[in-house]
Order: structure tokens, then sequence, then C-alpha cells
């Protein structure tokens, strides 16, 4: 080629296409105009790409490579993220799946799985299939409440009526979770580090979310995701029982102030759902939980946790 950068040896066209790529605060995802950016908002310059198709073979992937990738978490404009976290139509259908599955698990036979594969899912066939000690007590995640952001168009509540006081969030993870499955598998294997900022209180069930990434993890062996969580906002309180009539109550309790001791139970999901993660054959080094928030918030939940680990 004539060009003066095919006349450098490879190496040297690596380091010029890694000074070419790297942004500072690496590339941020937005999960709503499904583009890549910088952390300020700017456009990611690619344009190199298109000089000639052996510049864009080189660089193919590499900006995964070079810079972590960043998604927060995303406000749902639509309604239907609301709709669908006031409706309890989630808790239903898992309550009736979990009383499903322990009311006749022990009676299934593989003749009985081959007979009902037709009119079940996958996973769910699955889970039947494994023995009794790999189950995952939490029998709902087969329902992959992650993925509801993709299936968000399919919903259809139009009797709930929207609360103009209340915004609702998808998970960070979930839109990982579209992201990588959008991009195929050779683009996926240049991924290095995934950052996820869970930095508002997120609809269905947000602290098992990380559950779809196992087959990411598996796949690539040099990814590591981070999870951040902001246990001020992103972990709320439950508020108390007579205060769960009404969507207007939920909202009034969910501007009191947080009390350590309750947000330390409310942690203990998130806790339990990263600790579960590794025992999926998942390097350390994969998946991390990272719990974030106001400093002096944070200290008295690590006050509270040395005295009860001294009791």
């Amino acid at each position: 080629m004539d060009s003066l950068l095919f006349r450098l040896p490879q190496e040297v066209r690596d380091e010029v296409y890694a000074y070419y790529l790297y942004e500072p605060e690496g590339s941020h995802y937005n999960a709503k105009s499904q583009k890549m950016q910088t952390a300020d908002n700017g456009i990611v310059n690619i344009s190199l790409l298109y000089t000639c198709k052996a510049v864009a073979e080189e660089l193919k992937g590499l900006a995964f490579m070079y810079n972590p990738l960043t998604l927060t978490t995303t406000l749902d404009e639509t309604g239907k993220a609301e709709k669908y976290d006031s409706s309890a139509f989630y808790t239903k259908r898992s309550g009736m799946l979990v009383g499903v599955l322990r009311g006749v698990e022990e009676c299934i036979t593989s003749e009985v799985l081959d007979e009902i594969a037709p009119k079940f899912t996958s996973s769910t066939l699955d889970y039947l299939r494994s023995p009794l000690t790999n189950k995952n007590p939490r029998y709902w995640v087969l329902l992959k409440p992650w993925l509801i952001k993709s299936k968000a168009h399919e919903l259809n509540f139009d009797d709930i009526e929207l609360n103009p006081k209340i915004k609702k969030y998808w998970t960070a993870t979930a839109a990982a979770s579209m992201l990588l499955s959008s991009i195929g598998k050779a683009h996926r294997s240049y991924i290095r580090k995934v950052i996820l900022k869970e930095d508002h209180n997120a609809v269905a069930f947000p602290e098992y979310h990380a559950q779809a990434l196992v087959p990411f993890c598996l796949e690539n062996g040099e990814l590591n995701i981070e999870r951040r969580v902001n246990n001020f906002e992103a972990i709320p309180l439950k508020p108390p029982a007579q205060m769960t009539r009404t969507i207007d109550d939920v909202h009034r309790f969910s501007v009191f102030p947080h009390r350590p001791e309750e947000t330390l139970i409310r942690m203990q999901d998130w806790i339990d759902e990263a600790a579960l993660l590794h025992r999926q054959e998942l390097r350390k080094e994969s998946f991390s939980l990272i719990l974030e928030g106001p400093h002096d918030f944070k200290q008295q939940i690590w006050n509270i946790m040395k005295r009860a680990a001294s009791a």
C-alpha cells in the first residue's frame, strides 16, 4: 500500500491505533440513543475506520480493548417502566412459577420432561433437569427480569394511571445485556472492562440482573465487570405495610431519610447475588460489586457491620 501508515511495523501501528482510540474517561453507551459517546456526551471519533478496508480490519474491536465501557441507569420516558413496576405483574407470575416448581419437581422424570418440552422455555426445562443441590433458590430468576427493558413495547397496562411525581429507571445491567447480545461474539471478545453505574432505583428486581452477564463472562475470559451500586439511591427502603395502599403513599415514603440499619438489610440481596455468581465457574476478576454512597452514610453502615460481626 502507498499509505505511510502501512510502512510501519504492526506493533507500531498498534500503538498509533491505541493513541487514536483512547478516551481519557472511556467509552459511554447511551441506551436511549443506542450510540457510543464520550463521558461529556461528545461524539466518538471513528473516522479513521472509513479510510480503507485494511485500516477498518485492523481497528476492528480495538476501541473496546483500549477503553472501559460505561453504562448507567436509564430514565424511562414512555411510562412503561412505572406501569410495569406498579402492576405487581411480575410478582404474580413469579409466585405462580414458584408454586408450580415446588409442587411437582420431585415427580418429574425424564419422560415427563420430554413430553412437556414444547410447552416450556428452555431455561425452565434446564432448571427441572438439574440436580436439586445445584438449583438456584430464586426460582423466579427463570423469568429473566433483566429482559423486561427489551420487551417493554409488548406491555399493555392501560388501566394503570401514571403518577408524574415518580420516575422509573431501567438498570444499567439490563442495558449492558442488550448491548452485548447485539454486537456479536467477535466484537465482544475485545471487551476488557465494563462499568455499570446503578445510581437510581430501577424496576424488575434489579439486584438479580447480574445473572444476565454470566454467559458473557464465561465466553470472554478477559472480561471484567464492575457493578457500582449507589446504596443511597439504588437500594431503597421498603415502605411500611400501612403505606403501600397507593402510589402517592410510596412516593411520600421514598423521600424519607434513609436509615443505615434498614439499608443494610436491603443490601443483603445484592451481596448474596454477587456471591452466587462466583459459584458459576466465573473467574474472581470477572465480576465485582461495589457499593457506593455518601461517606457519612457508608461509615454508619460499616460501623453496624462491625458491631454485628463482633456480636
